[in-house]
């Protein structure tokens, strides 16, 4: 499994991948097996979620959020805009 890496505006390196239907099982991999419930609802205009439990807190992630970890392990989540305005890929074609 191939996950991106990218650098924030102080040279921090994290990797992250964006939540989406499809990438569920790299999801569950990435994370430790620490995202859990799965919830694809039945209309398709309606997002998909799952469950986490980072530092004792339970989120909910919603497509198009962004799971980015840190060199020591740590998960944060981001929305597709908060984490563009932060991250940049270091990925070479």
């Amino acid at each position: 499994m191939v996950i991106s890496k990218y650098r924030d505006g102080g040279g921090n390196l994290v990797e992250a991948i964006r939540f989406n239907r499809t990438a569920w099982n790299k999801i569950r991999h990435f994370t430790g097996n620490q995202a859990h419930s799965l919830l694809i609802p039945s209309c398709s205009h309606e997002q998909a979620s799952f469950s986490i439990n980072i530092d004792d807190n339970h989120l909910v992630v919603f497509e198009g959020e962004w799971i980015v970890k840190n060199d020591l392990g740590e998960i944060r989540i981001y929305s597709g805009s908060d984490f563009l305005k932060i991250y940049k890929s270091i990925n070479h074609a």
